[in-house]
């Protein structure tokens, strides 16, 4: 077997102002974007959030209408006005300025190897704060925080904000650089077609 990573393109040209039709300010909030499935631990995340008694919003971006488990989340977060759902988001500029100016990125995926997501967020120049996993721990070292309970997400969520750990966004931002960029993965593929028509 061939392991090829996924790729993200860097996101550098941030503009504040597309900010305006989210409402919400620079590093004024947090931010997960997700399938809305189990394994992703978007319960534990949102259940941290708000057991931290932060008042600051929280955006969810995935549709949450399309499946059950979605629509559970959606229901039971109802009641709290800080935690809004924005469904199904593709616009990249937009998605990419919400990574940026986030005071910190929660990834809750646990399973899968190298989430595009997570790749994504990095190359967007987010804080991330991701599950505790073999997964996601290979991608990014030692260049995040991890949790791995709800009690957890409560102490990030009023603790670790992006100001603090610029190192760890640049070093994320060098990695994508340097192992996931769109042009060493496309060369990869590249590569791996050459060497399968020269054995056949």
């Amino acid at each position: 077997p061939v392991y090829i990573a996924y790729g993200a393109v860097v996101f550098d040209d941030p503009e504040e102002s597309l900010l305006e039709k989210y409402a919400v300010v620079p590093y004024g909030y947090s931010m997960l974007i997700a399938r809305m499935e189990k394994e992703n631990n978007l319960e534990m995340i949102l259940d941290g959030y708000i057991k931290s008694g932060s008042k600051k919003p929280f955006l969810v971006v995935g549709d949450a209408e399309g499946n059950s488990f979605g629509r559970y989340l959606m229901n039971k977060y109802r009641a709290n006005p800080h935690i809004r759902f924005l469904g199904q988001n593709y616009i990249q500029e937009d998605l990419n300025n919400l990574r940026f100016y986030a005071r910190s990125y929660f990834h809750g995926h646990s399973v899968g190897g190298t989430n595009p997501s997570l790749v994504e967020a990095m190359a967007s120049q987010a804080l991330v704060i991701a599950h505790q996993n073999p997964f996601n721990k290979a991608v990014l070292n030692d260049d995040a925080f991890y949790f791995k309970n709800v009690d957890e997400v409560a102490d990030y969520s009023i603790t670790v904000e992006k100001k603090n750990y610029l190192h760890f966004v640049n070093n994320n931002l060098q990695k994508v650089k340097e192992q996931y960029s769109l042009e060493k993965i496309h060369r990869a593929y590249l590569n791996l077609f050459e060497t399968a028509c020269k054995k056949s």
